[in-house]
């Protein structure tokens, strides 16, 4: 199978899904082997990446003729992660709900850890979940798949958003407002303050957002 280019909201899952393909054996592809050297996540590809997809693996079953037979397909399961902080506090063990938008499964319900974290199973093609804090009357609409890697500014400028340094728009631009809030990120996680998105100030973010 040829090289996919990757569009804006897809990740290695949902792409995977969509062709019949685990996701795992298209990102451990030697094909793949340049993505995985930038640092890049499975899940946060940059439009126009190109992303090589293996044919789907041939499996015979064994059946009688001359009856009906049932098969399933169990896809590969993907997770979110999520952290949620007020301030500088963790919101640690509030009451929370979490459905995938567009699919079937129940909504689940849970507590956040002492951290503020939690983690959901989802399909590996969902494009939208939704977290709500009903005691805090709260709710988070998450588009999946649409966060740039790290390395772009793009990428940058949405985790600063998240983690609170940065409050403009995800331009892809690395200007003053985006500058000054590495600047501020550096400044407090004790890197050196250049403003630049730098390889050490990555990591740190990569460390601070989780992916």
């Amino acid at each position: 199978m040829a090289s996919h280019r990757v569009a804006q909201g897809e990740c290695v899952g949902s792409i995977a899904a969509r062709l019949g393909v685990d996701w795992r054996e298209v990102w451990d592809h030697p094909n793949n082997a340049a993505l995985r050297e930038r640092a890049r996540d499975p899940s946060a590809l940059l439009p126009g990446d190109a992303l090589f997809v293996p044919e789907p693996a041939v499996r015979w079953e064994a059946r009688a003729t001359g009856a009906s037979h049932k098969f399933k397909l169990a896809p590969a399961a993907a997770e979110v992660r999520l952290r949620f902080v007020d301030g500088d506090a963790p919101v640690a063990g509030a009451s929370y709900r979490f459905f995938v938008t567009g699919m079937e499964e129940p909504v689940r319900e849970g507590k956040t850890d002492g951290d503020g974290r939690l983690v959901e199973a989802i399909g590996s093609d969902a494009t939208e979940a939704v977290v709500e804090f009903p005691e805090r009357k709260l709710m988070y609409r998450l588009r999946l798949g649409h966060l740039d890697p790290v390395s772009e500014v793009s990428g940058a400028q949405a985790r600063l958003g998240q983690l609170g340094f940065y409050h403009g728009r995800v331009s892809g631009e690395l200007d003053d407002a985006t500058a000054l809030a590495l600047w501020g990120l550096q400044l407090r996680e004790g890197l050196p303050a250049t403003g630049e998105l730098d390889a050490a100030t990555q990591a740190k973010l990569r460390e601070l957002y989780g992916m």
